[in-house]
């Protein structure tokens, strides 16, 4: 369904479909594969993005709270605050991944019927065609969205998680 989203905001008359008018359209224009075009990067990125916000996140987490037991602070968890810090390096972190989206948005795009979209030919024709900013337009947003997203889904995410564990906790044990 990735590409008939794509195609959908390309093409007027697709805009103007219902969604499963214009899947079937896609379907019979561009075969059944076409709805995966991209799955190969997407997977790739999806699996690198979240492990690096995680792992990053975590990491930063475990050094924080190493350095509040060595200055002799409370260091049992982290305040809000601080795992939203720990989010945001993070997300921010995570922008390496960004290649991916652009190799996923180029391999999902209108192209003459034929185009070869096996990921080497994507990456082949977007190197061809605007060099290695094909791979890097736009970063600084990205660090940016993958930042702020981390920081709340990590900082908040965290407390609400811990919160609602100990709620669920007690109510099983009383």
């Amino acid at each position: 369904l990735l590409h008939t989203q794509v195609t959908v905001v390309a093409c007027e008359k697709m805009n103007s479909m219902h969604p499963w008018q214009a899947c079937s359209t896609v379907v019979r224009q561009y075969g059944l594969p076409s709805l995966y075009d991209g799955v190969i990067p997407m997977v790739m990125r999806r699996s690198l993005d979240w492990g690096i916000r995680f792992t990053v996140s975590n990491g930063l987490k475990n050094r924080w709270m190493r350095y509040k037991r060595e200055t002799g602070q409370p260091s049992d968890e982290l305040h809000m605050h601080e795992l939203i810090v720990c989010g945001l390096g993070g997300g921010a972190t995570s922008a390496l991944s960004y290649p991916f989206d652009t190799m996923i948005t180029n391999s999902q795009k209108p192209l003459p019927p034929g185009t070869s979209r096996d990921l080497i030919s994507v990456v082949r024709r977007m190197y061809q065609e605007s060099g290695t900013l094909a791979f890097t337009r736009g970063w600084t947003m990205k660090i940016c969205d993958n930042s702020w997203h981390m920081a709340w889904m990590f900082g908040v995410g965290t407390v609400v998680y811990d919160q609602l564990r100990k709620t669920l906790n007690n109510t099983t044990n009383n």
